[in-house]
């Protein structure tokens, strides 16, 4: 059995490098989708650039996997 996390960031970058970090090793892959757009539609994500700093840093196991997209469901 393979465990995967699902992330949709938009906002909240201030808590993305202490959640990767309390899952990385208990799960098989991350997935993250920024969306530049809110569930309320607002738009503009500042979660992304930092997510990519910390893979940069920390995913030594390529398994943070990050889809970009415009969708707010």
């Amino acid at each position: 059995m393979k465990i995967v996390a699902l992330y949709k960031t938009f906002d909240g970058g201030e808590f993305v490098d202490a959640s990767l970090a309390s899952i990385y090793n208990s799960v098989d892959y991350i997935v993250m989708v920024h969306s530049d757009v809110s569930w309320l539609g607002e738009r503009g994500n500042t979660v992304r650039s930092l997510a990519m700093e910390w893979c940069e840093e920390h995913d030594k196991e390529g398994k943070v996997h990050h889809l970009d997209c415009e969708l707010k469901t």
